[in-house]
């Protein structure tokens, strides 16, 4: 069975984020563990042997949807722009890496 890569994309280095790489690592030793997230958390995921990217390399979509997205939810602003944008960064990182199978856990 083919390994396929497994993303984790996160902002900030939450408690959690260390035990949901190293699970992930742990119970998919031949999948390639990537986090794509910022300058907090580049540390933590070198600890578990996880790739780390940065989220704001592959961002220029989720600018550009910015610039449309009307809001409408009582949840903060920027927190649900973020729910949309995570999409156009896991695409911009996937068409950058030649990737056509992953699994995304969020």
């Amino acid at each position: 069975m083919e390994a396929y890569p497994i993303i984790v994309l996160h902002k900030g280095s939450s408690d959690y984020l260390k035990i949901c790489l190293a699970q992930a690592k742990f119970s998919n030793p031949n999948s390639r563990i990537i986090l794509l997230g910022d300058e907090t958390n580049e540390t933590l995921a070198k600890q578990v042997g996880a790739e780390h990217y940065l989220i704001c390399n592959y961002f220029s979509k989720a600018q550009e949807f910015a610039k449309i997205y009307k809001h409408y939810s009582t949840n903060p602003y920027d927190y649900e722009l973020f729910c949309f944008q995570r999409w156009f960064v896991v695409d911009e990182f996937i068409n950058s890496e030649g990737l056509d199978k992953f699994l995304h856990i969020d």
